[in-house]
């Protein structure tokens, strides 16, 4: 029998159940950004392989770094960066979508052929890497929401029976995902991937690297207040992008207000049967579909972001402004909102 000191074995317990904690991940990617916007490219990409090489990245982030090492012509980064993300959930279906990493491969003899040969191998370790069975679970509620949602907009009269069908079911939708969440976790990019038509036999949709289960949160606004501690480990834990959680709590408090009667976005009408309250807002990342509710005091936005690991104001300024003058998509998910 092997005896194990007291002290040896609180290390190994300790290091078996520490997860990385992203919200530093996220700020060391900010900076790896701003190296790159200041013109250190190369800084840049170094950082960036550091990074990648100590947490499981993001696809999105992949995605930036690949766009980054075409634009200076780094190769041995650029594969470093294609094979990172391809085993995270980037796929080719997004990479052609950059032009400027599509230049570039087609202008580097050979290296098509070669990126080919390790998108086969990675790709298949990310299919195995996720839980598919979560993922088709997640899907068929998506599709129960896409379905109720049609069936009350053909209805012209937004007070009748379909438009109480529709606000049924996604009562049932946040109940299932709530009590999923509870058991596993909320189910996130780690765990379940990215929104991939491939995977799924589905049309190709417009939002690049999207998150599959934050539409059903979107679309009830008690999904933030079932779900606050299980989405902030998500958070914690590299399961949500900080501009996905900041989009969540804002759509949350925004759909709430109209539920009360304000009139912030459409004054929408809701016939849930579940019901939460929410305290007065005292968070905000000004990351929303109504700039108009804004909050002005960008200090405490800024505050707000930097404790979720989201860019600044001033840092997603630059970012939008470099990608607009280099032929560069850096922003994604719903509406480029994360």
């Amino acid at each position: 029998m092997i005896k194990v000191g007291f002290f040896t074995l609180f290390i190994l317990l300790t290091a078996a159940n520490t997860k990385a904690n992203y919200i530093k991940y996220h700020r060391q990617i900010t900076f790896a950004e701003s190296l790159f916007f200041a013109g250190k490219s190369k800084e840049s990409l170094t950082k960036y392989r550091e990074i990648f090489s100590t947490y499981k990245p993001f696809a999105k982030d992949c995605f930036i770094a690949l766009q980054f090492s075409a634009m200076v012509h780094d190769t041995s980064s650029f594969k470093f960066f294609f094979a990172k993300g391809i085993e995270n959930g980037l796929n080719w279906i997004t990479i052609k979508k950059s032009e400027r990493a599509t230049r570039f491969i087609n202008e580097k003899k050979g290296l098509k052929q070669e990126l080919e040969r390790v998108y086969q191998n990675k790709r298949t370790k990310y299919i195995q890497s996720i839980n598919r069975s979560i993922r088709d679970s997640i899907f068929l509620l998506r599709r129960r929401d896409d379905t109720s949602r049609w069936l009350s907009k053909k209805n012209a009269v937004r007070s009748g029976y379909l438009y109480y069908i529709k606000d049924t079911i996604l009562d049932e939708n946040l109940h299932m995902l709530t009590s999923m969440t509870k058991r596993l976790g909320y189910p996130g990019q780690r765990m379940i991937g990215v929104r991939d038509p491939e995977i799924d036999n589905e049309p190709e949709s417009p939002n690049l690297l999207e998150s599959i289960a934050s539409v059903i949160l979107y679309h009830h606004y008690c999904g933030y207040s079932l779900m606050e501690k299980e989405l902030y480990d998500g958070l914690l834990h590299g399961e949500i992008l900080p501009s996905n959680y900041a989009l969540i709590y804002e759509w949350a408090y925004d759909s709430y207000y109209e539920s009360k009667g304000a009139m912030r976005g459409g004054n929408n009408r809701y016939i849930f049967k579940t019901k939460c309250e929410y305290p007065p807002q005292e968070k905000f990342y000004n990351n929303f579909l109504n700039p108009w509710n804004y909050c002005k005091d960008t200090i405490l936005v800024n505050n707000c972001r930097r404790a979720i690991g989201m860019e600044s104001i001033q840092h997603q300024w630059v970012k939008k402004q470099f990608a607009k003058r280099n032929d560069l998509l850096l922003s994604t998910g719903i509406f480029n909102l994360y």
